[in-house]
């Protein structure tokens, strides 16, 4: 079985046959707000930095601080097919 990505007219035709569904851009969410950041999920980290450091003994002038500020953890979402009149759209993977 061939499988084919859908044509500009094949997306033209099923939105015309789908008048309750409409092309939105989603909100974007902030990775850190995306994966919650709390308790659990700091203790987690440091459980596994420290087995990566036990297991690979890095030594102290190869182990670097990051400022993150230059970082954006803000993406931009590509636009996604939404029911119409939906008041927040999410972007889902």
């Amino acid at each position: 079985m061939e499988v084919e990505t859908a044509t500009d007219d094949w997306l033209k035709g099923f939105m015309s046959r789908h008048k309750d569904l409409t092309v939105r851009k989603p909100e974007s969410t902030s990775l850190s707000r995306a994966t919650c950041f709390n308790k659990a999920n700091v203790s987690t980290f440091f459980e596994k930095l420290n087995t990566v450091l036990q297991r690979y003994k890095f030594p102290p002038h190869r182990i670097f601080n990051a400022d993150e500020t230059g970082c954006s953890t803000v993406t931009n979402p590509p636009k996604v097919i939404a029911e119409r009149g939906s008041k927040q759209i999410g972007q889902h993977w």
